[in-house]
């Protein structure tokens, strides 16, 4: 009655995590560094040893491909965050993204849900600061939300993150560049590195991360496209929603020229340039702005305009 495929398979993946923690072992030992990402893929494997391959007719289809963001610009045209995936916001400085991130985890816990933020720029009383200046939270609330401001590197990262991410509606981070460790690699390299470890991370744990970036240097104020997401084109390939703050009122150089999205007094623009799940704007392309309310004092709005403008 011994299931022999199902025995040896199970035998195999223990014998190949075993060997990686044999040989993390040994490195430690030696005083080499271990990317703890690998250990966490590793035991994620080993705490699903059954579902390393399976059959198709034992595969139930996804019922979540996206969770709600509970944030009415987000869900009325997208529908949420890719769900086990990665969803990148860029923008420039000033112009509104630790506020959105702070937006996003507000809403999240006012409807019952955990979040786990962490802050490379702010320190955490100073990112609680800007939360209260969103809304004021009750105590449920407020235990509801985690937040790491250590200056940690995306393994680590990965590492914190599958220490505490149970149950988390998803997984926030300010901001992908001061991730990147002086390593020896090229910006490049070091920035493709930080993109893939939070793509991996949300797939590993099962959770929406979303991680915020600067423009680089060759985005001059029109309307931001992929190519401008700072020093590399892997964020373009794993990332499942990228999404760009545009606020033309903070910064005066970042009026677009073209005129195509004009300036408007207490508004800003998400715009959405790539959605792999699809979207729900009904325009017949995947890039698009939504126009939202601003405030200086208390950032993002939560109705966005009626229609989204299509964007070649």
């Amino acid at each position: 009655d011994i299931d022999w495929p199902l025995l040896l398979r199970r035998t195999a993946v223990m014998h190949r995590v075993g060997k990686r923690y044999a040989a993390a072992a040994d490195s430690l030992m030696h005083g080499d560094s271990v990317d703890p990402a690998i250990l966490i893929q590793e035991a994620y494997h080993l705490a699903n040893i059954d579902s390393v391959v399976r059959r198709g007719d034992e595969i139930e289809p996804a019922s979540i491909v996206l969770r709600p963001s509970f944030w009415q610009p987000i869900d009325r045209f997208v529908g949420g965050y890719p769900d086990a995936s990665l969803t990148i916001v860029g923008a420039t400085p000033g112009t509104g993204k630790t506020t959105l991130l702070a937006k996003l985890a507000v809403e999240a816990v006012k409807n019952e849900k955990k979040v786990l933020l962490f802050t490379m720029e702010m320190t955490a009383p100073q990112l609680m600061k800007r939360v209260h200046e969103i809304t004021t939270l009750t105590d449920a609330e407020r235990g509801r939300l985690a937040i790491c401001d250590d200056m940690l590197s995306p393994s680590e990262v990965a590492a914190v993150a599958a220490k505490y991410a149970q149950d988390v509606h998803f997984i926030g981070i300010d901001f992908a560049e001061l991730m990147r460790r002086d390593d020896g690699f090229s910006s490049e390299s070091s920035m493709a590195a930080v993109y893939l470890t939070m793509q991996q991370t949300a797939k590993i744990l099962r959770v929406p991360v979303v991680l915020l970036s600067q423009l680089n240097r060759e985005y001059v104020g029109k309307l931001p496209d992929l190519q401008h997401l700072r020093y590399t084109g892997v964020a373009e390939i794993v990332g499942a929603l990228i999404m760009f703050i545009y606020n033309p009122n903070l910064i005066p150089n970042m009026a677009d020229t073209s005129g195509a999205l004009p300036q408007v007094p207490g508004k800003g623009y998400i715009i959405v340039r790539k959605t792999k799940f699809g979207h729900k704007a009904g325009v017949n392309t995947n890039s698009f702005a939504v126009l939202v309310d601003w405030d200086g004092a208390t950032g993002w709005g939560d109705q966005p305009g009626p229609a989204p403008f299509s964007l070649a």
